[in-house]
């Protein structure tokens, strides 16, 4: 719920960066339908499995949107034809299936390393997208496999060495500041009246992973502030906090870091951040808004 009015937001302020960063001028009476509708093909489908899953939302809003925007709203020239749906979605089909098949078959499951350390969810999307990748070539599209894998995989590690340092270096950092982060906006929340407390977790959920590169590692590094007293680790306050942690990403240096490494940018990561800054802040405003109309 706190996320669909800033769905139907976005694609407008999306379309607002692409003016900015690109200079293309943009006739928005004339592209209002299309922004409109790029809004409501994700919202519905997200809000609908949404009811039934915890996992599947943005997945099926990702694939099920996108088909029903192209059909409806997408400027083409010339007929879409079967053949090109299931030669654009077949790959991603598969990852989908993977995921509703094994995450019922391992849930529950995880992999031990001894005392003291904490265990592995056997459930991991990461490698299960890495088998998807395994299916896509082993499918018949490459059939060299030092062309298909080797080659690639040289070239990406060859141009991602000073990333994946500073990547390393990040996390490094994040274990040490992440305890006294926690803590001073644990005391900052603290003193402040108890509606305001939960108009500011989306914004330590920005933080946390602005520093951590990471929703997850965000709601695990803030999750006391939703089990202070005064908030009392409500439905919503978790749902506040996950919201800002995966808004979050959007300025997190891990991403920019990864991201430059294989996109070409002229642009300094401060001025990247302060570009991504205008679609965070209108989108946790809206959430605020829409959490004090709710309650």
């Amino acid at each position: 719920m706190l996320n669909l009015l800033p769905v139907l937001v976005l694609p407008f302020l999306l379309a607002l960066l692409y003016e900015r960063t690109e200079g293309v001028k943009i006739d928005w009476r004339s592209e209002l339908r299309m922004l409109t509708g790029a809004g409501a093909c994700f919202a519905l489908p997200y809000f609908v499995t949404g009811l039934f899953s915890i996992e599947f939302p943005s997945v099926a809003a990702g694939s099920v949107g996108l088909v029903l925007f192209m059909v409806m709203f997408a400027k083409v020239q010339g007929r879409i034809g079967p053949a090109f749906w299931w030669k654009a979605f077949w790959p991603y089909l598969v990852f989908v299936l993977m995921l509703a098949v094994i995450k019922p078959l391992v849930a529950g499951y995880s992999i031990h390393f001894g005392e003291g350390l904490r265990p592995l969810q056997a459930f991991q999307p990461g490698i299960i997208f890495l088998f998807a990748v395994g299916v896509y070539l082993a499918a018949g599209r490459y059939r060299d496999r030092s062309s298909s894998i080797m080659s690639p995989l040289r070239d990406t590690l060859a141009s991602m060495k000073l990333p994946m340092l500073t990547i390393l270096l990040l996390v490094c950092y994040t274990q040490l500041v992440r305890g006294s982060l926690a803590g001073m906006v644990s005391s900052g929340m603290g003193i402040m009246p108890i509606w305001l407390q939960m108009v500011m977790l989306p914004v330590a959920g920005v933080s946390g992973s602005f520093i951590t590169g990471s929703a997850t590692m965000s709601n695990l590094l803030m999750a006391g502030i939703v089990q202070m007293p005064a908030i009392g680790g409500t439905a919503v306050a978790i749902a506040l906090l996950h919201t800002g942690s995966a808004l979050g990403n959007a300025i997190s240096l891990q991403n920019i870091v990864m991201i430059r490494s294989v996109v070409p940018s002229k642009e300094s990561d401060g001025w990247i951040i302060a570009t991504n800054m205008l679609p965070v802040g209108v989108y946790i405003v809206i959430v605020a808004v829409g959490y004090l109309v709710l309650s």
